[in-house]
């Protein structure tokens, strides 16, 4: 009986020694970066110099203690088999057209109106009133 109670209690203490390896490794924390699509949206997208710009206001969480520094890449493929861009990948912009990165402050949520950018392709009908797909990568 002692044996078969060791056992049990050995058992137990390999389980939550993985599960906290787990939690570690696999960074289950709640430090995040996300987009709030609930509050997210795109206004209208408008064609220059053979350049399609989606201007949207999206708002990000960041639960991280220190800034974090992001780039936002969006993708439209609906787009392209409508016939509005060449590519369905978008790259970011300010309101100059310039390419740039989001500098996020620690644990905030904040709006930025952003543009995404994509090649024109010819037609002037946006395939629906979604936001772009959007891809965070964290870059400082």
């Amino acid at each position: 009986m002692k044996s078969l109670i060791a056992v049990f209690l050995v058992s137990l203490l390999l389980l939550g020694g993985c599960d906290m390896c787990k939690n570690k490794n696999n960074n289950t924390t709640t430090d995040r970066i996300s987009i709030v699509n609930d509050i997210s949206f795109c206004h209208d997208f408008y064609v220059e110099q053979n350049k399609v710009y989606y201007r949207c206001e999206v708002t990000i969480e960041n639960s991280h203690n220190s800034e974090k520094v992001i780039k936002l890449t969006g993708f439209r493929p609906r787009d392209v088999d409508v016939g509005l861009i060449l590519n369905q990948e978008l790259y970011l912009t300010d309101e100059s057209g310039n390419p740039c990165d989001i500098s996020l402050p620690p644990n905030s949520t904040k709006r930025y109106e952003v543009y995404f950018v994509g090649d024109h392709a010819g037609g002037f009908t946006k395939a629906d009133r979604l936001m772009p797909i959007i891809e965070i990568t964290e870059i400082g």
